[in-house]
């Protein structure tokens, strides 16, 4: 079964599972708005799954590399 689970819900869920955990709801909000881990937007809010949170953290989702992209224009 899937555990859906709002940003908010999710931060409170692992600080219960784990005490001493770096992960708050800022994290989990940089994780989704990066695309990192997938959400889904109902109204104003986003629910995202356990599973894929902790798949994230357990490595089997890998973090995309960012590349720098360069503007140019053009010299006359």
């Amino acid at each position: 079964m899937v555990r859906v689970r709002t940003i908010r819900e999710a931060a409170s869920y692992f600080r219960e599972v784990d005490p001493d955990t770096c992960l708050s709801e800022t994290a989990i909000r940089r994780l989704i708005r990066s695309g990192i881990v997938p959400s889904a937007r109902v109204g104003r809010k986003y629910l995202v799954t356990v599973e894929s949170l902790e798949a994230y953290l357990s490595g089997a989702i890998q973090s995309p590399v960012k590349t720098q992209t360069v503007k140019t224009r053009r010299i006359e």
